[in-house]
C-alpha cells in the first residue's frame, strides 16, 4: 500500500520498513520487494548485493519474479560477480514458471551462445513461449 499509494500516501521509507518487518518473520513477497527496493533504490539507498540476498531468500522460497531478477542481476555482474550459467539456472527457473522475459532472455542467451551451448533450435523454443 505505501510502495504504490494505494488507499495511504506513497511512502518508499515506510514500505521499505515494513518489508522489513515481513521478511524477517519469513515472508517470500517481502524479501521479493526488498530485493526490489535495494536493487533500485526506491525508499532505501540503493544496494545491490543486499538485493541479490533478499532475491535468493524469495527464489528459494518459490517466489516467481525472483529467479528472473536474479538471472538478470548474475548475467549483468550487479551486487555478484558476472556468472553467465548462474543466469541461466535463474532463468530457466523463471522460464519454467512462465515468465516471457525469462524466456526470451533464454533465447537470446541460446541464440548467441552466452553461458551455455549455442543452440538454435532450443533459442526458437524460448523466443517462441516468450512471444
Amino acid at each position: 500500500m505505501h510502495m504504490d499509494g494505494e488507499c495511504v500516501p506513497k511512502n518508499l521509507k515506510l514500505a521499505a520498513k515494513y518489508f522489513t518487518v515481513a521478511a524477517e518473520a519469513g515472508d517470500s513477497e517481502a524479501n521479493y520487494n526488498l530485493g526490489f527496493v535495494y536493487r533500485t533504490g526506491e525508499g532505501v539507498p540503493k544496494n545491490m548485493k543486499l538485493a541479490v540476498k533478499y532475491f535468493t531468500v524469495a527464489a528459494e522460497a518459490g517466489y516467481p519474479g525472483a529467479n528472473f531478477n536474479l538471472g538478470q542481476m548474475y548475467y549483468n555482474g550487479e551486487g555478484v560477480q558476472k556468472n553467465l550459467e548462474l543466469a541461466v539456472k535463474y532463468y530457466t527457473v523463471a522460464a519454467d514458471a512462465g515468465d516471457p522475459g525469462a524466456n526470451f532472455n533464454l533465447g537470446q542467451m541460446y541464440y548467441n551462445g552466452e553461458g551455455v551451448q549455442k543452440n538454435l533450435e532450443l533459442a526458437v523454443k524460448y523466443y517462441t513461449v516468450a512471444a
